[in-house]
């Protein structure tokens, strides 16, 4: 497959999610998960609450993404997307047709997800 973009060009979210840019699942890449971790009190929070903030933001700024059931619940022309976080990064795989999974670490080429 070729891609009209560098692989430089978008990271694991922009090649899962289509867009074939850098995205990030917060509003500012460089304050990242420094702003997501802690509440206005300067509280920490937990995985769940900047996780889902992070969905709730993901959901908001792209019209092509929506939270599935299950992997059952995907039309002809959707693909499923998985998302992890943790407290200073994060990740996209996406499905393919085939029930592969594929990935794309930074600004690496796009590889099968494999089983370590």
């Amino acid at each position: 497959m070729r891609w009209p973009r560098s692989r430089f060009d978008f990271n694991c979210g922009g090649y899962a999610l289509g867009t074939l840019d850098w995205y990030s699942p917060y509003s500012d890449y460089y304050d990242s998960m420094e702003e997501m971790i802690y509440d206005e009190n300067g509280y920490e929070i937990n995985g769940v609450e900047y996780q889902d903030s992070m969905v709730e933001y993901m959901l908001s700024t792209l019209d092509n993404v929506r939270i599935a059931k299950d992997e059952y619940d995907c039309g002809k022309d959707e693909r499923i997307v998985a998302f992890r976080c943790g407290e200073d990064d994060f990740h996209f795989v996406r499905k393919e047709s085939d029930g592969t999974f594929t990935h794309k670490p930074g600004s690496h080429a796009i590889e099968p997800m494999t089983r370590e």
